[in-house]
C-alpha cells in the first residue's frame, strides 16, 4: 500500500516494538523517564532536598543509581533489538538513544575528572 506521496507503509517501521527485546527497552526506558519526572517533580515542590553529595542522602543515591542502570539496560536492550532482532521501530530507537544520555553523562564526569 502507497499513499501518494510515494511512502511505502508496509516497509515502514511503524512506532511500536516488533520484538520482545524491542517492548523491554521501551519499558525500561519508561521506567527510566518516569524516575527522572518523578525526581525532578519531587525536587521542585520540595518533597525532597538536592544533597551535596550521594552519600549524604542514601535514598537519593540509590533513586539515581536506579535511573542510570534502567537507561544503560535500555541502551543494551535497544542495540541487540536493533542489531540481532531488526527491530527498527521509532519507540526502539528513541529509548535506545535516550539510554544513550546515562552513558553519556557518566562519560562526561569521567573526562572532566568529577567523578
Amino acid at each position: 500500500m502507497q499513499y501518494s506521496a510515494g511512502h511505502d507503509t508496509a516497509h515502514s517501521p511503524g512506532w511500536l516494538p516488533q520484538s520482545r527485546v524491542g517492548r523491554w527497552a521501551v519499558a525500561l526506558a519508561g521506567v527510566t523517564a518516569a524516575n527522572v519526572v518523578l525526581i525532578l517533580g519531587s525536587l521542585a515542590f520540595g518533597v525532597v532536598e538536592l544533597p551535596d553529595t550521594f552519600s549524604d542522602n542514601w535514598g537519593f543515591g540509590v533513586w539515581g543509581l536506579s535511573i542510570w542502570a534502567t537507561g544503560v539496560a535500555s541502551l543494551v536492550s535497544g542495540v541487540i533489538a536493533i542489531t540481532r532482532g531488526h527491530d527498527r521501530s521509532r519507540l526502539v530507537v528513541l529509548a535506545t538513544l535516550l539510554g544513550l544520555l546515562p552513558v553519556a553523562l557518566l562519560i562526561s564526569e569521567v573526562a572532566l575528572g568529577k567523578f
